[in-house]
């Protein structure tokens, strides 16, 4: 294995910090984001636009005497609805998000287990209960998880799936008078609501492992020998990878029956390709974990850690 460069990614963090800001267009008014602390939320010119127009107001925006583009003068307010299911380490980046965001004088929702709702309003964010419901913290539901050989399998066919309509009908409801969606890989009912609702989105991807790229594969603690492949070149293993990929093609049978019953698009891979929005796929996650590969989605952009610190020190460990 590589070694990491003795500079640490706080560091490199701050160096991100004093580059240039990135200008980006997000519902027709220029937003400048700061490198890795703040994720590129959106380009939304060309984008297709919401089948019908949702009523929005404008805010006067300060950035305490700074000359920083995009956040003086008048902002139009957008509703954005923040999506994502699992731990902590899931939603607080998703913390973070919606901060800056509101900051920026949007209208932020996290949707989530209703076990994260003190955490978003004790923040002033709104919050909007999402199944599954159930306690991230249950040590047999994390003991479960935590199965190198059969946690995933768990996760996703006995825990996320079986509650996939009704992680439907409540990300439905809370997403249909929004302007923008931003959701966690593990959301599958996120594309079929943005495809029914025809509504702007983005995938937030917090692991290099995620992309499954051949390029640069992780290693799979369900399938380890699959990295003895990566030996022969990115094209045997791409190979490899696909047989694991139809070996467990099964397993995603629930989000292609509710695609069926909601008359959506029938063609469907909720892993390896659905996750991924068309519009924007924000890598959250340091350079120095991953560089981007050729095999990662092209409209990809890798700000880095969008972390989120509050509360973080305020008590002793034991």
């Amino acid at each position: 294995m590589d070694r990491l460069p003795l500079r640490g990614c706080a560091e490199d963090d701050q160096e991100r910090e004093r580059a240039e800001p990135h200008p980006l267009i997000f519902g027709g008014t220029v937003i400048a984001l700061h490198g890795a602390r703040v994720a590129r939320i959106a380009s939304c010119e060309g984008l297709p636009h919401r089948a019908r127009a949702a009523p929005s107001g404008s805010v006067k925006m300060s950035n305490g005497g700074k000359d920083e583009p995009g956040l003086t003068g008048e902002v139009e307010s957008k509703r954005v609805v923040i999506t994502t299911i699992g731990s902590l380490g899931d939603l607080h980046p998703c913390l973070a998000l919606a901060l800056e965001l509101g900051r920026r004088g949007h209208r932020v929702t996290i949707a989530s287990t209703e076990y994260y709702r003190d955490k978003a309003e004790e923040l002033g964010l709104g919050f909007h209960s999402t199944r599954p419901n159930w306690n991230p913290t249950d040590r047999e539901l994390i003991r479960q998880c935590e199965d190198l050989k059969s946690g995933p399998e768990i996760l996703y066919r006995k825990l996320i799936l079986p509650e996939l309509r009704g992680t439907y009908d409540d990300l439905l409801s809370v997403a249909a008078s929004a302007d923008l969606m931003i959701a966690g890989e593990l959301v599958y009912a996120a594309p079929l609501v943005a495809e029914k609702l025809k509504l702007r989105w983005v995938t937030a991807i917090l692991s290099p492992f995620s992309f499954f790229s051949s390029h640069d594969p992780s290693v799979m603690v369900t399938v380890p020998g699959l990295m003895r492949l990566r030996k022969a070149g990115w094209p045997v293993y791409r190979a490899g990878l696909t047989v694991c990929r139809l070996a467990t093609r099964h397993w995603s049978n629930p989000v292609r029956h509710l695609r069926r019953e909601l008359g959506l698009r029938l063609d469907c891979d909720p892993v390896f390709r659905d996750k991924f929005s068309p519009d924007l796929v924000l890598a959250l996650f340091s350079h120095y974990l991953a560089q981007p590969q050729p095999d990662w989605p092209h409209q990809t952009f890798q700000p880095g850690f969008a972390p989120h610190y509050r509360h973080t020190f305020s008590r002793r460990l034991p």
